[in-house]
This record gives C-alpha cells, sequence and structure tokens, in this order.
C-alpha cells in the first residue's frame, strides 16, 4: 500500500512568545515568536527524521499564516490539511496598529477537533 503521509496529526497549534537569551519577561521589551503544541511538535520531530508528516489545524487568514507555514515546512511538515479561519479578524496576529488586551474567547470553546490558535481574542484599545 502506498501512503501520501507517514504521520499525520490533529490538534492546535500555539504561539509562544519569549524573550531573547532566556530573559526575563519585566525586563525586556522584545519578544520572539515560536511555534509550538505537542501536535506539531510530534510532526515536527518526526519529520526531521526523514518521514513524510502532516497536520490537520485551523489558522487564522491573516500575516500569522504565512508564518506558520513557513515553520512548518522548514520542518517538513505538510501544510495540505491547515483549514483557513476566516473568522472575525481580531484575532492574535491580526493587524491592528495600537495597543490591546488579551481575553479568554470563550465563543469557540467547543469547536473541535479542528480549533482556533490560542482561544484568544484582541480587543483593540
Amino acid at each position: 500500500m502506498d501512503r501520501k503521509y507517514d504521520v499525520i496529526t490533529l490538534g492546535e497549534i500555539l504561539l509562544r512568545l519569549s524573550t531573547p537569551i532566556n530573559g526575563r519577561l519585566a525586563q525586556g521589551d522584545t519578544l520572539m515568536k515560536h511555534l509550538g503544541g505537542a501536535e506539531l511538535n510530534i510532526a515536527s520531530e518526526i519529520g526531521q527524521l526523514g518521514l513524510k508528516t502532516a497536520m490537520i489545524s485551523k489558522i487564522p487568514n491573516n500575516l500569522l499564516a504565512a508564518f506558520i507555514k513557513n515553520q512548518m515546512n522548514a520542518s517538513r511538515v505538510s501544510e495540505n490539511y491547515l483549514i483557513s479561519d476566516t473568522a472575525d479578524a481580531r484575532r492574535i496576529g491580526g493587524d491592528h496598529g495600537c495597543g490591546g488586551i488579551l481575553r479568554p474567547d470563550r465563543r469557540h470553546k467547543s469547536e473541535t477537533p479542528c480549533v482556533r490558535l490560542l482561544w484568544k481574542s484582541y480587543t483593540p484599545c
């Protein structure tokens, strides 16, 4: 049997914001972004070993999607099963140009298996 992928994972993609060089959050004003989540981490590690991997997830329909896809491709994880979220653009990664408050978005908590990136909403000031 000929398979297109050796492993396909299903889950959420998390965005981790961290300070450069293991600094404390309160001491810096620059943050680096990294992708994570157990399912993406597993697919990435297996992809680095040379197996064909893909991930099923939902990602935002904004510039953050390009970052996610580029990072997945660099880790040899296929983006063929990503679903683009066309809902309200006021999510993390939206282009608003002003500060804001992050708060839990309870409206979408029951969505499975395609979960929203970070279940958070961005509320402009």
